[in-house]
C-alpha cells in the first residue's frame, strides 16, 4: 500500500475518533516521491479544524503524525513526534517500530537495532520489527543475522516482496549468484529488482544485460533523475550495504527517549489510598480520568486489571469521600503498565494499526541508489567501447555524489571534462564584437519571448540556466539550443556558492550539467557563479570537473529593476569592443530594451557571438601571440651575440 494512501485512510480513522493532528506543509525530495501526500494533508487540514480543543494525543497519533512529518521527509520533527509518543508509551510496538524506521533512515543503523528489538521485548513474533531489525544488522554488516531475521519475518507473515528483496540483496552482498526474475513484482519493487539482476549481470561480466537491467532500474525510479530517492538505498558494497540521503539526528533529539527507570507492571494491580481517615465511608478510582469503580468497605482496596488499558504510562486517582457525600483527600500516582497481548489494536484501533504498520513498510522499502546504476552503467559501456554512454552515465553518477570512487578519473578518462580556462570577463578589446549573457532562465512565458526577439534581430546569446529551471522545463532548455543559442551553468539552485562546503558546490554544479545535457545533449564548457559570488575555493571545484568561470564587462541588473529606458541606456554607456553583458531572463525591462539595444549596437557596428565564440577567438589570439614571441626569441639571441 502506498505511504500517502495508508497515511490519508490513517488519518481519516483519527477522524472518527476525533484525535488531533498536526497539519504538515513541509516539501522536499520525499514529497516528489509520493505524488498522493498532498490528499494526505487536506485530511489532515479537516481532522485538525473538527478536533475537539484538549483532545488527547495517544500513541496511535503519536504514530500518525510521526509518519506525516516522515513522508515530507522533516525527519527531525517526525522524531520529536515519535520521541513525545515514546515518553507517554514507551512499549509500544508501533511507536519502537517507527523509532527504529527513522533512525535506519537517518543512517543510525545500531540505533535503530537497538528500537527494532524493544518493540521485539514486548511482541516477540512481529513480522515488521523483525524485517526491520534484519534491515538494521544487515546495515552494521552482520549479514548472517540479517538473513536469519528476514526469514523468521516471513514465517511470521511478513510483507513478502519486502522480505524476496531484502533476503536476494543480502545473498548478492554474500558473493551469490542470485535468480531475481520475479514477474508481476508491485511498482514499488520494480527499480530494486531491475537493480539485482544488473548487478548480478555485472558480477558475471554480461554487460549487454547489465545495462539493459540497470537502465530498467533507472527508468522504473521516481522523482528527479538528479537527486537520489528518498528511503533506504541498496549500495551493493559490502563495507556500506545501506545509505540514506537523510541527515542524522543527534541522539538527545532523536526518536527514542532515555528509558524509564520505573518498573513495569503487569496483572491485576491492587490499588489501595495512600491514607484513609477515619471518618471516609466510600472510594472512588479512576485511571486517566475514567472511572474504574467504587468501594464501600476498607481498607479501601481496588483489583485493577491493567490488562485492559493500553501498555504505557496511566494516571491512578483515589478519592475518599465521607457519609454525605463530601470529598476528603484526593491522591494520584503515575503507573507504567506492560502486559503481552496488549497492543495499540486493542479498543478498535485494529485497522489504524494496520494502516499504520503499511505506511511503516514502505519507509522500509529498498530501493538502488541512483549513483551506483549510473556508475556500473558507465563502466559497462566504457568496456564495451561506447565512450558517449559511458561519459553521460559517469556524468550522472558525479551529480549525485562528486567523491563516489574514481568516478572523476572516469569521467576524465571518457573525455567527459573540458579544459578549463583563466576566468573569462571580455573578448579581443580589438574585436567589435559582444556577448549577450542572460541569467537565471528557463521561465515559461518570458524565454519564449526572449527568443522571438532574439530570432527577430539574427543575433545569438548565452543563457546561465538554472539546473532546476531545466529539470522543470527541459522543452524550453530544446527551444534555446534549437534556435542556436548556447547553454551555460548559472548552478542547480541558485545558491551562494561560497557558503557551500566542496562536495556540495560540485553537485551543484554537476547537477545542472545533467540537467543540461539530459534536456539537451549539450554539456555546458562556462559556469556564472550566482550573484558573482566566487572565491578559490568554488574555482577549485569548477576547475576539477572542466569548467570554466564566465563573468561579464557589463551589469545592468541595477537598471532592470527600474525601467526599459535605463537597461537600454546602461548597456549602451558601458558597452566595448569584446564586452560580455549580463542580462536576466526573467525581467520585463530587459524584453522591452532588447530590440532598442541591438539595433543601436549593430548601428555602431558590432557583431554578436556566444561566450563560446568569443572565448575561442581571445584564446587563438593568445595562441598566435604566444607563438610570435617564441619565433621572435632565436632572432633576438643572434642579435644579442
Amino acid at each position: 500500500m502506498k505511504l500517502s494512501v495508508a497515511l490519508e485512510r490513517c488519518c481519516c480513522c483519527a477522524m472518527k475518533t476525533r484525535e488531533p493532528l498536526v497539519l504538515l506543509s513541509r516539501q522536499n525530495h520525499w514529497n516528489r516521491r509520493v505524488p498522493g501526500l498532498m490528499r494526505s494533508v487536506v485530511a489532515l487540514l479537516v481532522l485538525l479544524l473538527t478536533a475537539p480543543a484538549g483532545a488527547r494525543m495517544t500513541s496511535l497519533v503519536r504514530a500518525e503524525v510521526a509518519l506525516m512529518r516522515l513522508a515530507s521527509g522533516d525527519f527531525a520533527e517526525a522524531a520529536r513526534a515519535c520521541r513525545a509518543g515514546l515518553l507517554e508509551a514507551p512499549d509500544s510496538v508501533i511507536l519502537n517500530t517507527l523509532a527504529g524506521a527513522i533512525l535506519i533512515n537517518t543512517g543510525e543503523a545500531s540505533r535503530a537495532e537497538g528500537a527494532f528489538r524493544q518493540a521485539l521485548a514486548v511482541a516477540p513474533d512481529d513480522s515488521l520489527a523483525l524485517f526491520g531489525r534484519g534491515l538494521a544488522q544487515l546495515a552494521m554488516g552482520n549479514r548472517e543475522a540479517a538473513l536469519q531475521s528476514f526469514q523468521r519475518s516471513e514465517q511470521k507473515g511478513g510483507d513478502r516482496m519486502h522480505v524476496w528483496i531484502a533476503r536476494r540483496y543480502a545473498q548478492w552482498l554474500g558473493g551469490a549468484q542470485i535468480a531475481v526474475s520475479n514477474a508481476g513484482a508491485p511498482d514499488a519493487f520494480v527499480a530494486a529488482q531491475h537493480a539485482l539482476e544488473g548487478m548480478a549481470a555485472f558480477r558475471r561480466r554480461d554487460l549487454r544485460r547489465t545495462i539493459t537491467e540497470l537502465e530498467a532500474a533507472w527508468g522504473a525510479l521516481a522523482g528527479n533523475a538528479v537527486l537520489q530517492p528518498g528511503g533506504l538505498l541498496m549500495r551493493f558494497d559490502r563495507s556500506s550495504p545501506l545509505r540514506s540521503a537523510a541527515p542524522r539526528i543527534p541522539a538527545d533529539r532523536g526518536p527514542v527517549p532515555p528509558a524509564p527507570q520505573e518498573r513495569a507492571l503487569s496483572g491485576t494491580i491492587q490499588i489501595v489510598p495512600a491514607r484513609t481517615p477515619e471518618r471516609a465511608v466510600y472510594a472512588a478510582f479512576e485511571c486517566d480520568g475514567h472511572t474504574l469503580g467504587l468501594v464501600n468497605q476498607r481498607p479501601f482496596v481496588y483489583p485493577w486489571d491493567s490488562r485492559t488499558a493500553p501498555n504505557g504510562w496511566h494516571t491512578l486517582t483515589v478519592t475518599l469521600y465521607d457519609a454525605e457525600g463530601t470529598e476528603i483527600t484526593r491522591t494520584a500516582r503515575r503507573v507504567r503498565t506492560l502486559n503481552p497481548g496488549v497492543d495499540e489494536a486493542s479498543d478498535g484501533n485494529a485497522e489504524r494499526v494496520q494502516l499504520l504498520r503499511a505506511a511503516i513498510w514502505e519507509a522500509l522499502t529498498l530501493r538502488p541508489d541512483r549513483c551506483v546504476c549510473a556508475y556500473t552503467l558507465g563502466a559497462a559501456y566504457r568496456s564495451l567501447g561506447n565512450l558517449p554512454q559511458a561519459r553521460r552515465w559517469f556524468l550522472h553518477a558525479a551529480a549525485l555524489q562528486p567523491d563516489y570512487r574514481d568516478v572523476r578519473q572516469q569521467l576524465a578518462a571518457t573525455g567527459g571534462l573540458s579544459a578549463p580556462m583563466e576566468a573569462l570577463w571580455g573578448g579581443l578589446p580589438t574585436e567589435r564584437v559582444v556577448a549577450l549573457t542572460f541569467d537565471d532562465g528557463p521561465k515559461p512565458g518570458l524565454t519564449e519571448t526572449l527568443l522571438r526577439v532574439l530570432r527577430q534581430e539574427q543575433v545569438v546569446a548565452t543563457f546561465f540556466v538554472i539546473g532546476r529551471h531545466v529539470s522543470d522545463y527541459p522543452d524550453l532548455a530544446r527551444q534555446i539550443v534549437e534556435a542556436g543559442h548556447e547553454l551555460a551553468n548559472h548552478s542547480y539552485t541558485h545558491s551562494n556558492l561560497t557558503r557551500l562546503s566542496p562536495e556540495v558546490i560540485a553537485r551543484e554544479l554537476l547537477q545542472t550539467q545533467v540537467a543540461i545535457q539530459s534536456a539537451t545533449g549539450r554539456v555546458p564548457r562556462f559556469v556564472r557563479p550566482p550573484g558573482g559570488n566566487w572565491n578559490p575555493k568554488v574555482a577549485q571545484v569548477a576547475r576539477d570537473w572542466g569548467l570554466t568561470p564566465c563573468m561579464w564587462t557589463v551589469d545592468v541588473y541595477g537598471s532592470e529593476v527600474v525601467g526599459a529606458q535605463q537597461v537600454a541606456d546602461a548597456v549602451l554607456q558601458q558597452v566595448r569592443p569584446g564586452s560580455i553583458i549580463l542580462m536576466h531572463n526573467g525581467k520585463m525591462s530587459t524584453l522591452q530594451a532588447l530590440p532598442t539595444v541591438i539595433r543601436e549596437l549593430k548601428r555602431r557596428g558590432y557583431g554578436f557571438v556566444t561566450v563560446d565564440t568569443m572565448a575561442r577567438r581571445l584564446s587563438a589570439a593568445r595562441a598566435a601571440e604566444q607563438a610570435a614571441a617564441r619565433r621572435a626569441i632565436p632572432v633576438n639571441r643572434r642579435l644579442s651575440e
